[in-house]
């Protein structure tokens, strides 16, 4: 081989490096884009839930008391999460997806047992959280606080 092949080589390697570090660039460039697009659709999608809680007054003697979580919104709202505030600390509830105009049901495990316990625990303004994200994936939160007597 002569020292053009060599030379010539050399410029081939060098080439076919610079190509895949362009390839490489370009997909990162375009993973990017991908990821603002996601961003500012988040952010311009139409978000309006709200929220209603209250204890079920319809279980039976024998279920633990249900309090029940309602959107009364416009849109939907993916992995609701409840936790309601008690005095021996929060308890958290997994609730799901709840559409807009939806309930969904958390029920609790008690010693007191269905409408005697939830004739009970309605007499007081029960704190609670939720939390959910959109369908887009924009995370919000909403705090009930209960009956303030200060």
């Amino acid at each position: 081989m002569t020292l053009s092949d060599w030379i010539a080589l050399v410029a081939l390697l060098v080439a076919v490096g610079s190509l895949a570090a362009a390839w490489r660039a370009d997909q990162r460039a375009g993973d990017a884009f991908r990821l603002q697009d996601r961003i500012d659709a988040r952010e311009r999608e139409f978000r309006a839930v709200s929220w209603h809680g209250k204890w079920a007054d319809d279980v039976s003697a024998a279920d633990p008391p249900t309090f029940e979580l309602t959107n009364t919104g416009l849109t939907a709202a993916q992995d609701v999460t409840l936790v309601i505030d008690f005095p021996r600390g929060p308890q958290a509830f997994r609730l799901g997806n709840i559409e807009a105009g939806a309930s969904a049901r958390a029920g609790l495990h008690s010693q007191l047992s269905g409408t005697i316990a939830a004739a009970v625990l309605d007499r007081r303004d029960t704190r609670f959280d939720v939390h959910w994200s959109s369908p887009l994936g924009q995370a919000d939160s909403f705090h009930h606080p209960g009956l303030q007597l200060y």
